[in-house]
C-alpha cells in the first residue's frame, strides 16, 4: 500500500502532522487547505510504501 503524509511547519520552526492518506488527491487537498491558512511557512507531503508481507 502506498500512503501520503502531510506535515506543516509554521514560522517559529514548529511542526504539524495533517494526517495521513492513502489517495494523493486527498493529500493534496488536505495540503492546498493548510497552506490557504496563511499560517505555515511550508506544506509537504511525503509519500510511504508499506507491505504487509
Amino acid at each position: 500500500m502506498i500512503y501520503y503524509s502531510v506535515t506543516g511547519y509554521d514560522l517559529r520552526g514548529k511542526t504539524y502532522n495533517f494526517g495521513t492518506f492513502d489517495n494523493l488527491d486527498n493529500a493534496i487537498a488536505r495540503q492546498v487547505k493548510a497552506l490557504n491558512d496563511r499560517i505555515y511557512r511550508a506544506v509537504r507531503i511525503e509519500k510511504y510504501v508499506k507491505d504487509f508481507n
